[in-house]
């Protein structure tokens, strides 16, 4: 309800207090748009928080894609979670063949004053949620509100490597003698972690080059009017700055920044990067392709000439992150956002109201990746038939995430079977599934482990060999993994199987020969 330019919903709370639930507050207690006539108050039941995010957005219009009622994008934080979609119009219904991947739940008008409507869906994995729009019949005001609800014994990021924001630097030089910028190391910068430097200079086509230990990302330039570069380093153990990147050239402003990330893959920590330009009022930055990975960290970076940012806006359901102007001269913007699926990243428009030049990239930041290398050795290179063989398994994830559901085995080859071994490890190692292999089998297995990176599992075991012929393929011993990839990693080692003493004799009492037999393990 409406008093006094108050929006109110005691008698709710009161009827829910006395059914002795507890009802927290969602968002903005009340939403105005235009004159005032749409009100929209959001409460929610609360049990130990199961509100992940949620945002709000007004609007005026009736059609989807042409400003039609919008539950803007969130970005959500656990896997498997309910979307919720809501809108409250003055006037109107709805045209329920809009709804898309939504269910409508609530779809009601009070004496055609007022629409509201409530729908949801299911998003599997964290990420952005999109935003979801809907066709009315109306050309009113409007207010749009999504929520994203936590699953029962939900986990932040489903305990998967993700890369996080950290801080900046941002600087601009103005004086036109000058050909360099100089930019200072981010706070609480620390080892391993990545430092993307943007820099951007207006007019002439230049080659801006980096200080040493930096490697280019990706840099070109619009029709000689704007140009941009991108490049990245992993900070070392003392990591020392400022950092001096120049353009080679005097006589333009220059606009820069660094950002920090902490998380990011140690071997290789850019999955891919594309940029493009163009001339409008939205800046946008191309596709780059994630290929299988997940829950990668998408940068969106962008220069443009001659502008300013009285009505910038960053890209849709993105963080911005810099928004930087070197008099006007030249503009440089920055925003990022995680992207929990594999594959094409997709467009995204920065909009800055100023038909001018501009270049922009895009820079997909790889998490830390689970990285397996096993080790296969011997103590008894040569065994007589029906003694044992012994040997160890070392499994060590060299990556820097932690691998889950790590199953060791092992195939013997025809003639050898298993009879016993022992289990240690280094680091942190958890046995989440427990299988103990029987003795005889040919087929022994552990179950199931979660390795720590930098940790290592060891299996020291005894087989029994009774003879026969048998082999074993070579296989790769190291194996990086994607998540949620399951992958076999293999090693092998020789075993000469000698029998036991056996002579041959002709007549006349020589020996023919002793036979060795060699089994792969």
């Amino acid at each position: 309800g409406r008093a006094g330019g108050q929006c109110h919903a005691h008698g709710l709370l009161q009827d829910r207090r006395r059914l002795g639930a507890r009802w927290l507050h969602l968002h903005a207690k009340c939403g105005w748009r235009g004159d005032g006539r749409v009100h929209r108050a959001l409460y929610g039941g609360r049990r130990n928080q199961p509100v992940d995010t949620s945002g709000a957005q007004n609007g005026k219009g009736k059609t989807a894609g042409d400003d039609g009622p919008t539950a803007p994008c969130v970005t959500t934080s656990y896997d498997d979670t309910l979307v919720v979609r809501t809108f409250g119009q003055a006037d109107g219904e709805l045209s329920t063949s809009s709804l898309g991947g939504v269910t409508g739940r609530v779809d009601i008008t009070s004496d055609d004053n007022v629409l509201l409507f409530v729908g949801d869906s299911t998003q599997a994995l964290l990420g952005a949620t999109g935003a979801e729009e809907f066709t009315v019949s109306q050309d009113k005001d409007w207010r749009g509100l999504t929520i994203a609800l936590v699953p029962q014994g939900g986990i932040a990021n489903n305990g998967e490597s993700t890369v996080s924001f950290g801080s900046l630097q941002e600087a601009t030089e103005l004086d036109k003698d000058v050909d360099s910028v100089s930019l200072g190391k981010p706070i609480d910068t620390a080892e391993g972690d990545l430092l993307l430097a943007s820099i951007a200079v207006v007019n002439d086509a230049r080659n801006i080059s980096a200080p040493s230990g930096w490697t280019e990302v990706n840099q070109g330039q619009r029709d000689g009017a704007v140009t941009l570069a991108v490049f990245y380093k992993l900070a070392g153990a003392n990591e020392e700055g400022p950092y001096v990147f120049t353009t080679g050239l005097a006589g333009d402003e220059i606009a820069g920044s660094i950002e920090r990330y902490t998380g990011v893959d140690q071997n290789t920590p850019i999955a891919d990067s594309a940029g493009a330009g163009n001339k409008s009022e939205t800046p946008t930055a191309p596709a780059a392709d994630a290929a299988t990975y997940t829950n990668t960290r998408v940068v969106r970076i962008f220069a443009q000439e001659n502008s300013d940012f009285d009505t910038y806006a960053v890209v849709p359901c993105t963080v911005g992150r810099v928004a930087l102007s070197a008099d006007n001269a030249v503009i440089l913007g920055v925003s990022d956002a995680t992207q929990s699926a594999s594959g094409s990243t997709g467009t995204g428009a920065f909009s800055t109201g100023a038909d001018k030049d501009w270049r922009a990239v895009t820079v997909v930041l790889l998490p830390q990746q689970v990285e397996l290398e096993i080790d296969k050795t011997t103590s008894t290179p040569t065994v007589d038939a029906g003694d044992q063989a012994s040997y160890s398994v070392t499994v060590t994830n060299v990556g820097g995430a932690t691998a889950t559901d790590v199953e060791v085995s092992d195939q013997l080859p025809t003639g050898f079977t298993y009879a016993s071994s022992s289990i240690s490890s280094s680091g942190t190692v958890t046995r989440t599934s427990t299988v103990d292999p029987t003795v005889g089998t040919a087929t022994p297995a552990w179950g199931l482990w979660n390795i720590d990176a930098g940790a290592s599992l060891h299996h020291r075991l005894q087989r029994r060999c009774r003879g026969g012929h048998g082999s074993a393929a070579s296989m790769p011993t190291r194996r990086q993994l994607s998540p949620n990839e399951t992958s076999e990693v293999l090693d092998t080692v020789d075993v000469t199987v000698q029998d036991a003493d056996l002579a041959v004799h002709q007549d006349g009492g020589h020996p023919l020969s002793q036979r060795r037999r060699h089994r792969r393990l």
